[in-house]
Parts: C-alpha cells; structure tokens; sequence
C-alpha cells in the first residue's frame, strides 16, 4: 500500500512513542508527556491511540465501560474531528475522584472492530490530520513496532510522518531482546528517512540495584538518536497508572518528559532549570533574630 499523505507544514508538533517488542511503558510514557505539555506549557494536546488491534490508553485512562467514539467510527462515516474526545468529556466518564486530564484523546477501536481493512491506514491519517489541525503537540501511542509491520500503519503512516515532520521516542528498558528490537526498527526508520535528530531514546524502568555497563550502554543508545535522560524503576509510577491516573509530575521521570519536549517543542518551560545555590546559613543572635 502506498503511503499516506502527510503534510509536513500545517498542524502541530507531532511525536510517536513506541517500543520494540519486550519494551516496557510507551503507553505511559505517551500520556505523561501529553499531560505533562498541557500543564506546564499551557498547550493543547491530543493524544491518538496508534494501537489499533489492542489499544489500552482507555484501560489505563478508566474509560473501558465509557460510549466514546473511537477511530472507528471515522470508517463509519464519521467526522475525524468528532472522535477527538475533550478533557471535559474523559472528566465526565471517569470517576470524579480521579484527577482531571488536561489533554484530549482519540480512541483506539474497541475489540472485534479493528480490522485493518475497514480501519486502514487512511482512517488513521485523517484522525491524525484532524488531530493536527485542532492542537498545538500531538503525541500517538504506536503499536510494538516489529520487524514486520503486520498492522501497515508504520509503513503507511507513521514513519512517512517522521521522515517529512514528525519526532519519536524510543521506549526500552535493559532487557537485551529489547534493546535489540528497538535498536533494529530504529535503523529500519533511519534508513526510510527518519532524520536522527528526530529520533528521542529513553531508557525506562530501571532498578536501582541493577548490574550493568551504564557506559556502555548510554554509548550505545546514543548512536541511535538523542538519548534524553534514564528513568528509574518508581513504585510511585506504577500504583499512579494501577489508579488510571497519569504520573506527569513525578520525579523519576519528569526531567526525562522535560527533556524530549524541549527538544520538540524548543519552549522555555521544558528547557533546563538554572541551578539555584543555597544561601549561605546566618549566624543566629540572641532571640533567633538573624544577623
């Protein structure tokens, strides 16, 4: 199938993250970084399940029993803008104890409706343009991207997309299969196009007790594209996705999300924070009054 159209000057910051297979938190990583741009740079953000066999942002979002739209529904004749869902239409179907989202999001079909000859590649990319063309970053959960791109939506769409515009990042952690997995499909994505300093690598999910050449292995990431920070293995993340809601303010890997939408974005708000020196202590007098 030939590529989808893409258009590389109108619309929005566009990133994909995605994984090789064995890798571990794209899906949270995606909405951290939607939430994470919308707080502290005021930007509207849309966030696009990419996964259309198994899509899990409404699982991690607790939308699973919600009547939403999905990306379906623009194969059924719908509007692509209608199945972007608002931050106050997820706030209505989740559960008012849960924190509210500041992105928007497009859902992935529901299960038994993924067919990828009725959901193809162009409904995709309309929902893609749509979801350009109405915010300011748009951040896409892609599938695993494997050796053979069973779903058509890399080739078709994705890294199209990332060779004319668009910025991914790269999700593994220390497990070697997927560092390989990611490290390959990487390579496949700079030889269609992508130009490296599009390319973001995270290392994620690792134990503090872990035994490795960090080195070496930071040596090795970097020769695939910009290495932006290593995330640490955090209880925290884990019972904040466990509870459907999302750990953009955590600060395991908040300088990492910092990192990938500077690069993306160039704004202030995400760029390195000066480094304030402590004020030398006072001598206290009598009374505790400072001299």
């Amino acid at each position: 199938m030939a590529s989808v159209p893409v258009h590389e000057s109108e619309g929005a910051h566009t990133i994909f993250s995605t994984a090789g297979k064995g890798g571990v938190g794209k899906s949270s990583i995606a909405l951290a970084l939607g939430e994470r741009a919308a707080r502290l740079g005021q930007l509207r953000v849309v966030v696009i399940d990419g996964n259309r066999g198994q899509g899990d942002l409404r699982a991690y979002l607790r939308l699973a029993r919600a009547p939403l739209p999905t990306v379906y529904d623009v194969a059924a004749g719908a509007d692509p803008s209608t199945v972007i869902i608002r931050p106050d239409q997820i706030a209505a179907n989740r559960l008012s104890s849960l924190e509210r989202v500041r992105f928007a999001v497009a859902l992935a079909p529901l299960s038994g409706m993924a067919d990828r000859g009725v959901v193809t590649s162009e409904v995709y990319g309309q929902v893609l343009d749509a979801a350009r063309s109405v915010a300011d970053l748009v951040v896409v959960d892609t599938q695993i991207a494997e050796s053979s791109d069973t779903s058509g939506l890399f080739d078709d769409l994705w890294v199209p997309a990332m060779a004319q515009y668009a910025h991914m990042v790269g999700i593994t952690n220390l497990n070697g299969p997927s560092i390989d997995n990611l490290t390959e499909r990487i390579l496949e994505f700079r030889g269609a196009g992508v130009d490296v300093d599009h390319i973001n690598v995270i290392l994620n999910d690792v134990p503090d007790d872990a035994a490795y050449d960090q080195q070496r292995t930071a040596d090795h990431l970097s020769k695939l594209g910009w290495l932006r920070g290593t995330v640490m293995r955090d209880t925290a993340i884990i019972a904040s996705n466990n509870a459907g809601e999302v750990p953009w303010d955590n600060p395991s890997l908040a300088p990492v999300l910092d990192a990938v939408l500077f690069a993306v974005t160039g704004m202030d708000e995400f760029g390195p924070k000066p480094e304030v020196s402590a004020e030398p202590a006072k001598r206290r007098g009598f009374l505790g009054i400072r001299r």
